[in-house]
Order: structure tokens, then sequence, then C-alpha cells
């Protein structure tokens, strides 16, 4: 004799965002000038090498863990002298669903397609640093 079992288990996923009232923010005029003009400053205190003040731009999260070491490889890596310009902005979702703000800039005197060198900015909800990636391109070897 088999008994069957009688009982089901059901399970309803809801998109809790949607529920809350919450959306993703846009990316308007006014915020983009905002988050360039704490880069602005940032940069600057960087180019002074003003490391503790250089911290304050940065997020709760990451501030206690950068050490004096990275900040001073971060200003080894990027030009001060040369003028930026973004080329690139987006909402980017944490696992824990918070939302980043991600910048590109791009040094303005580089005129090729593909830039060789970027510096990839990401703010969290508070406009706090949570992320800074310079990146430069590896250039094809010519033989």
């Amino acid at each position: 004799m088999t008994i069957n079992p009688v009982h089901r288990i059901r399970v309803y996923i809801r998109n809790k965002t949607k529920e809350e009232g919450k959306s993703v923010p846009k990316l308007d005029e006014k915020k983009l000038s905002e988050l360039g003009n704490i880069k602005n400053e940032f940069f600057k205190t960087l180019e002074s090498k003003d490391l503790s003040k250089s911290k304050e731009y940065l997020a709760d999260i990451i501030k206690e863990t950068v050490t004096d070491e990275q900040l001073n490889m971060l200003i080894a890596t990027i030009d001060f002298e040369r003028e930026t310009e973004l080329i690139d902005s987006g909402i980017q979702m944490g696992f824990d669903g918070s939302m980043f703000t991600v910048l590109q800039y791009k040094y303005s005197d580089d005129s090729s397609s593909t830039p060789n060198e970027m510096i990839k900015l990401i703010f969290d909800e508070k406009d706090k640093l949570v992320g800074i990636l310079p990146e430069k391109l590896n250039e094809k070897v010519k033989e």
C-alpha cells in the first residue's frame, strides 16, 4: 500500500522594492554635477596629500580598512595635471540590494576611440566613495 502526501508547500516571491515604493534612482544632470564636484574636491585633497581629509570622502564600509599606503599608491596612479571628462555613468546594484552610482572618467586630452587611461568612481547612497579604480589599458607592442 502506498500513501501519497496530501500537503503542498508553496513559496511566493515578491519584489520588495516595488512593494515599498522604492524605485531605481535616476541620474539627472544635477546629481551628476554634485558627484562631479565631490570628485574634484576629493582629487584636490589627494593632490595635496592630505590623507586624513581624503578619508572623509570615503564610505564608512571602507574608511577603516583603507591604509595610507593604499592612498599613496592611488595618488601615484592619478595624473592630477590633466583634466578629466565624464564618459559613462550608471547605477549598479549590490548583493544586499543597495544602489551604487558608477561614474567613469577619461583624461580630456586622450582623443583615441577607446581611452588608454580611465578612472572609475563608485558612490554609495550617501554620495560617499566606495571604490576608486584607475585603469590603464595595455598598449599593443609594435614589432
